[in-house]
């Protein structure tokens, strides 16, 4: 479960190449019958009441809850997923027995074993639904439906062959192939939505002609690039916990990345690579694909430790009721880093903006990005106070003085 600010990036996330991969299996947008709608006319029709409401609003409106069932049963269906959906929107009391005043919402297929219902909350009025024990509402609700639909279904022969052949679909999505085929292109086949997301940010566009639907990386890539989007690729990929079979020919062997600098905080040290790359950005644009690592609304590192400190906090409640102070202290650290997220909406566009530095100063300012990070050089963590990279020459120029900069 998880919220966002705007229906159409949340559907995007789950259907990342339009309209024609969009499983609509029921949905009540008071508008009629859901039949062949789009991706953007779906986003259009559940953020109607979201615009109506304007400053009523919540912060983050839409509401996205993905059921999925477990591999030892056969896959519901979608007329059983359709029950199932409507009963977990009735108990988080988001859209009940479709009133002409309840929520608009979807509910979505886009893998097997899976439903993704995604919902605005705000009803038809223009009054927001109160969301502080939706994800509690819903999840007591999972289990009971969970608990019942176990009860019809035995361990009897037929569901044990149809719980296997679920299982290995599931293991396919699960595996990314990498590979140089004989044309000279570098291609990835294979993975879910997720994976798709992950190829597309390490530089692997998709493509899909005569040749089939894959991923391949932009022919006349220089083959240092080819190497940075392959190790970027396998790295993000095999830490979602996907298998990667990559071509020996293409394994590079160490990652670029720092690690064994930070010892076991692996994810440091991930984010002392992307300091050391943002020093390295020699425009606008260099910079804005660096910082999609950082920023990207559903997969970066920002959003990655909101959700963390969210669990956190949950997970404290759950394992001691009296602990509230310090489940409270986790959640409005969540905040914090979703006003953050918040405080930098849009920044991409406006660096890719940006204009080139003067001739005159690229070479100084080439040098000093090419410094690496104190904690990476001395092999500590980046914490506490830094001392300044010797032998580099201050930047000096038109539009670079000792003035302390204000927003």
């Amino acid at each position: 479960m998880k919220r966002g600010q705007r229906s159409d990036d949340v559907l995007a996330g789950l259907f990342p190449y339009g309209g024609g991969e969009v499983g609509l299996i029921d949905g009540d947008c008071h508008s009629g019958p859901l039949v062949d709608r789009s991706v953007s006319q779906l986003a259009q029709l559940l953020h109607t009441t979201v615009e109506r409401a304007g400053a009523e609003a919540p912060e983050e409106p839409v509401w996205l809850c993905t059921i999925e069932s477990a591999v030892d049963l056969p896959d519901p269906g979608d007329t059983e997923w359709s029950r199932i959906a409507r009963q977990v929107l009735a108990a988080t009391k988001v859209a009940a027995a479709d009133g002409p005043n309840s929520c608009r919402w979807v509910a979505l297929r886009s893998g097997p074993r899976q439903v993704h219902i995604v919902a605005t909350l705000v009803r038809e009025d223009g009054t927001p639904v109160p969301s502080h024990n939706l994800s509690a509402a819903a999840f007591n609700a999972c289990q009971r439906i969970g608990n019942q639909y176990r009860a019809t279904f035995p361990n009897g022969t037929a569901a044990s062959r149809e719980a296997k052949r679920i299982a290995a679909a599931a293991a396919d999505h699960r595996k990314v192939t990498i590979t140089r085929e004989p044309s000279g292109s570098v291609v990835a086949r294979g993975g879910d939505s997720l994976a798709v997301c992950l190829l597309d940010h390490a530089g692997f566009p998709y493509v899909n002609d005569w040749h089939g639907p894959r991923h391949r990386l932009p022919a006349g890539m220089p083959p240092e690039e080819q190497a940075v989007a392959i190790s970027d690729a396998t790295r993000m990929l095999r830490a979602a916990r996907y298998q990667v079979d990559l071509d020996p020919v293409l394994d590079a062997g160490e990652s670029t990345a720092p690690t064994g600098v930070l010892g076991p905080y692996r994810a440091g040290a991930e984010l002392l690579a992307v300091t050391d790359r943002i020093g390295e950005a020699g425009t606008g644009h260099d910079l804005a694909h660096v910082l999609d690592h950082l920023l990207h609304p559903e997969h970066g590192a920002l959003e990655r430790l909101r959700e963390a400190l969210e669990a956190a906090s949950e997970k404290v409640s759950d394992l001691d009721d009296e602990a509230f102070t310090l489940a409270d202290r986790l959640t409005v650290a969540a905040e914090f880093v979703g006003a953050a997220e918040g405080e930098l909406v849009g920044i991409r566009s406006e660096l890719e903006q940006m204009s080139s530095p003067e001739p005159s100063l690229r070479p100084v300012a080439h040098a000093a990005a090419l410094v690496k990070s104190p904690a990476a050089a001395e092999g500590r963590p980046s914490h506490g106070t830094a001392s300044a990279p010797q032998n580099v020459p201050p930047l000096t120029g038109p539009g670079h003085t000792s003035a302390p900069r204000t927003r």
